[in-house]
């Protein structure tokens, strides 16, 4: 009778040991999809998305994992809106030029030879902007907006021809981004194409296109270095891209969740993704082109030059901005003049 007793007592011993271990065992992470169209050898998704990820993920100790999509394999590049609307993604990378004139304050950043110096201080421009005015704000009224940066600024990069002044540029086919940009392409006396940037390499190799106003990112992850051979140094103008999140998906989670996401995706989080975007990657793009045996030949508009550019395609642009939007009822005016507040400020 006592044995049988001592084995009953083990074998409760026992269950109570495995029910302590089960609930003892970590909680399953809160998984979390991330769409967006960078390669996973681009510099910027290495130096700046990735990095922006595993913030999110020590910030909330593990309890989120984000599972991560890289070049399309979720939605293509001008889906990637709908998609987090719709959930297909729970979060996303896209930019304001994917979607024309859906975000029309937000596009104040894309004006062309705004001046701004870095995407280190034009993304944390951009996030002020955002946190001031509610009808920026209300352009993201459907998704969660995480983190707001700028892409650029963007410079002129050319195959045949060095770009130096108005005269040299006009007639050119110029890869141009969507909004004001294009109109002051079309002003500058070139013709702006809007080619995707996974097809510029094949546009510039077969003369569809002249050049490329973009940056060091695109043309080191896209390989068009081994075409472009004159770089001209002038702000043409910067896109404005975001970090966006499902609205229900957000609304779900925990609110000390919630918190910790917010404390690692705000102004610093902006400034740190815009500057791994434009600022950082110089470097590695010249030690690049340096391996592969390509070469530079680089030309710094000079300031002259440069007022000419504005006055002929960037203020007509901006009056134009302004009327059209103020006709909407837009405070496109008062964007405007914080925008330049700020970058003179930073």
């Amino acid at each position: 009778m006592k044995t049988h007793l001592l084995v009953a007592a083990a074998a409760l011993l026992a269950q109570a040991s495995s029910f302590n271990t089960h609930a003892a065992a970590p909680a399953k992470p809160i998984e979390l999809s991330f769409s967006h169209h960078e390669t996973t050898a681009s510099y910027f998704r290495n130096h700046g998305l990735v990095p922006w990820m595993k913030r999110i993920e020590e910030a909330t100790q593990g309890r989120v994992k984000i599972v991560e999509y890289p070049s399309q394999t979720l939605s293509k590049q001008a889906a990637a809106w709908q998609a987090t609307i719709t959930g297909v993604a729970d979060m996303a990378w896209t930019a304001s030029i994917f979607y024309p004139g859906q975000f029309p304050l937000t596009d104040v950043i894309t004006l062309p030879f705004l001046p701004i110096t870095s995407g280190e201080t034009g993304s944390g421009v951009l996030y002020q902007l955002y946190a001031k005015f509610p009808e920026i704000q209300n352009e993201y009224r459907n998704v969660k907006m995480l983190t707001p940066h700028i892409a650029g600024p963007y410079f002129l990069q050319t195959v045949r021809k060095q770009v130096k002044t108005l005269e040299d540029l006009k007639g050119l086919k110029v890869r141009t981004i969507a909004g004001p940009p294009t109109a002051a392409m079309k002003l500058l006396g070139a013709t702006p194409l809007l080619i995707p940037i996974p097809d510029i390499y094949l546009a510039l190799q077969k003369g569809v296109l002249d050049g490329a106003g973009t940056t060091f990112n695109a043309a080191l992850q896209w390989r068009y270095y081994e075409l472009i051979k004159y770089y001209t140094y002038v702000p043409l103008y910067s896109g404005a891209s975001f970090m966006i999140m499902n609205l229900n998906k957000w609304k779900s989670l925990p609110k000390d969740i919630q918190e910790q996401i917010t404390s690692v995706t705000g102004m610093d989080a902006a400034r740190r993704v815009g500057k791994a975007f434009r600022d950082e990657v110089e470097p590695s793009f010249r030690e690049r082109l340096a391996k592969d045996g390509y070469s530079m030949t680089e030309y710094t508009l000079p300031k002259d030059e440069v007022n000419k550019w504005i006055d002929v395609g960037a203020k007509p642009v901006w009056e134009t901005y302004i009327k059209q939007l103020e006709a909407k009822g837009l405070p496109a005016q008062k964007v405007l003049d914080e925008t330049l507040r700020l970058l003179k400020q930073n």
